[in-house]
């Protein structure tokens, strides 16, 4: 029987769902393996042909198409844990990943604490040729190719395990790079290497100079994990290349992922997103925040009328890159988040987290700090008898003391208002970050639905919501693995960019059309090369615009195939109108030239996705009568009052469409626990998807 699979790795578990030829859907998790993180995905496909009751080597062999979404990048990034790495630069320029955009950190708003960014190349690595191009193109010094083997050879005396290339205006002309290139593969063919115009072809040598640098720096983590992956799914019996998540919310092929390192930063959270914004258009919901809760860290999002956000030059830690990437918001917020006490001898949680191991210390693998699982679990949130669909249980007696050894003796409080003080720390930040992608760009909160997914988000999005006003939250039915099931919702999409600096006007607009249609043909070939059918392939456009004098552009779709003259006018106004919508009423600077800065083209293949039941293989016998799917009763200590409560616990695997319940209750999933605060409704839609109403609007 065929099957598709996607895994998505977290910093705790790798999910994994399995979607069958006849419908049928089954989920997995096992913990995250940091070392090889293709050893945790083979151990989470080992729990699902458990799931299906087929071997290991029978669900891969019958697979037809394989995603995974990973944070090897975005830890190698984040962590500062990279390859050596050298960069090759024009003369004078070297200093340019120190000098970055001029504005530092500032510490808690302390002038005296201003620090620089991480230094991510070492100064001894960066070398500086004498070689220049002007803004059109054209050779004003020619490079010396054996100035630039002599530049090769020393970094690698030093020992880089990679190279990175960024020359001034190698985007419009990329032949110094290169005879770069060239030299590195005639002399050492293993050398991983990056060439900016390959890389991020637009104008800003910072940002251009910072992405080359990281795709480089990633390099070769991402590259071992590929291969490591591949080889073991090839030895399993897969026919079929894995395919690997990108950060825009498509897919790439082993090679590009390879060749891109850089652009799998974020690809999980991209794929979470990605399915979210799928389920909407299934369900009629138009708009929603995500909210993304896993053992590490909570992520967030905004899809307005079903179109995903994308934030434009992304940063990425204390680096700004020329990344497009799903606009999330992600904080250290999380089931594994540490909490701890500050230097003032207050309460904070996060961003540290306990990880996959030790893990929480209600996991008894030996971790004594305390974390937000262990504060839910004491509260009474979570079932210790029932966790990882029972195949685990958590150690209560080990969650108090670590509440008590680190938080409650030393603040005074007892281990209830220690717990609670946790949960409602992490709950503030999480809201905070949720109005970061919904309020602070120009939204209301109060008009969207909150879409709950993640191990830990269905516990903790309504306590969210309530504070934030929202008034529906949607649980999926595979909420714990939605991101893994979201990568199967993702078509193959390649980006294309072109600079192209010019005001907007009705000669400019025309002559776009001609520039587009050239990278349109550029991306056809390209996937022509790989073996796609091209004929389904959407092209869809994208200008970064920017009113004449400012320094930053931003970005806006434009549909149509063709341009007329008459089109420049509604293009601003469009522009106009986007602008103040993000910044306010009267922002836009109406009087001034509207520039164009870059043309953007995204091509995408769609890929048809396996239809499913809705089952997820671990589904009880039940109905739409709650008396059917009571469990017990047990006290929970409701934030909302400040004080215990006995609570109905319903077994989530019985709940069916139709199923509705007025009261508060935690439900029980095999993977996630599902929180109905007093005063809001639960009820399971024909998907089999649950609905939560706060009634707050």
């Amino acid at each position: 029987m065929p099957y598709q699979i996607g895994t998505d790795i977290g910093g705790t578990h790798t999910d994994t769902v399995v979607l069958s030829s006849d419908g049928e859907r089954y989920l997995a998790k096992a913990p995250s393996t940091p070392d090889d993180f293709s050893v945790g995905v083979i151990e989470s496909l080992k729990v699902a042909a458990d799931e299906i009751g087929i071997t290991l080597d029978e669900l891969v062999d019958n697979t037809e198409r394989f995603i995974n979404a990973s944070t090897v990048a975005t830890n190698t990034i984040a962590e500062l844990q990279g390859a050596k790495t050298g960069l090759i630069t024009t003369k004078g320029f070297e200093d340019t990943l120190r000098i970055a955009r001029s504005p530092r950190k500032i510490r808690e708003y302390d002038p005296h604490k201003q620090t620089g960014v991480p230094e991510v190349v070492d100064r001894e690595c960066i070398e500086g040729l004498a070689e220049r191009m002007d803004y059109d193109g054209n050779v004003v010094v020619s490079l010396d190719r054996d100035e630039a083997e002599a530049a090769v050879d020393r970094l690698v005396d030093k020992d880089v395990d990679t190279i990175a290339v960024s020359f001034l205006w190698s985007f419009e002309n990329d032949a110094h790079e290169k005879i770069i290139g060239e030299i590195i593969e005639e002399k050492y063919p293993e050398m991983h290497y990056s060439l900016s115009h390959e890389i991020f072809p637009v104008i800003r040598e910072y940002e251009r100079t910072v992405t080359t640098v990281f795709n480089s720096y990633a390099g070769p983590s991402v590259v071992k994990y590929v291969e490591n992956l591949s080889e073991r799914l090839e030895n399993h019996g897969l026919d079929s290349k894995p395919l690997i998540m990108h950060s825009e919310g498509g897919y790439s092929t082993p090679e590009e992922a390879k060749e891109n390192p850089v652009t799998l930063v974020n690809s999980g959270p991209a794929a979470g997103v990605t399915g979210a914004n799928e389920l909407g258009k299934q369900l009629g919901v138009k708009n929603i925040l995500t909210a993304d809760m896993g053992g590490t860290s909570f992520d967030t999002s905004m899809i307005y009328d079903n179109e995903i956000q994308m934030r434009n030059r992304a940063k990425i830690g204390d680096f700004d890159t020329g990344l497009d990437i799903v606009d999330v918001e992600a904080i250290g917020s999380g089931g594994g988040s540490i909490g701890w006490i500050d230097d003032r001898g207050q309460p904070q949680v996060g961003p540290e987290s306990a990880g996959a191991d030790p893990g929480p210390a209600c996991y008894g693998k030996g971790g004594t700090e305390p974390t937000i699982t262990d504060a839910a679990l004491t509260l009474g949130y979570l079932n210790p008898d029932y966790f990882l669909a029972g195949r685990d249980s958590l150690d209560e007696d080990a969650a108090l003391e670590a509440i008590e050894t680190h938080l409650a003796d030393p603040l005074g409080y007892d281990t209830t208002e220690a717990a609670s003080a946790m949960m409602n720390l992490a709950i503030a930040k999480m809201s905070n970050a949720a109005r970061a992608v919904s309020v602070e760009r120009g939204y209301d909160p109060r008009e969207f639905a909150m879409l709950a997914y993640g191990g830990t988000s269905p516990l903790f999005a309504p306590m969210i919501c309530g504070d934030m006003n929202i008034d529906h939250i949607i649980i999926p039915d595979e909420a714990a693995s939605f991101s893994a099931r979201g990568l199967l919702s993702a078509d193959h999409k390649r980006s294309y960019f072109r600079t192209h600096h010019t005001v907007l006007d009705e000669d400019s607009v025309v002559d776009i059309s001609g520039i587009y249609e050239d990278m349109e043909a550029k991306a056809r070939k390209d996937f022509e090369d790989e073996g796609v059918e091209t004929e389904n392939l959407i092209m869809n456009r994208r200008l970064d615009l920017r009113f004449s004098g400012q320094a930053e552009e931003y970005p806006l779709n434009v549909e149509q195939r063709g341009f007329e003259p008459e089109d420049a006018s509604r293009i601003e106004e469009r522009f106009i109108e986007d602008y103040e919508r993000r910044y306010g009423s009267g922002t836009a600077w109406i009087e001034s030239d509207v520039e164009i800065q870059n043309l953007r083209v995204e091509a995408t293949a769609p890929v048809p996705t396996l239809e499913t039941s809705g089952d997820d293989g671990v589904r009880a016998d039940g109905g739409a009568d709650p008396a059917d799917a009571l469990k017990h009763h047990r006290e929970v200590y409701v934030l909302e009052e400040d004080g215990y409560r006995e609570l109905p616990i319903y077994d989530g695997r019985a709940l069916s469409a139709g199923f509705e319940l007025d009261e508060p209750a935690i439900i029980e999933r095999p993977y996630t626990t599902v929180y109905v605060p007093p005063g809001a409704s639960l009820s399971v839609d024909e998907h089999e998807h649950t609905h939560v109403h706060l009634g707050a609007n």
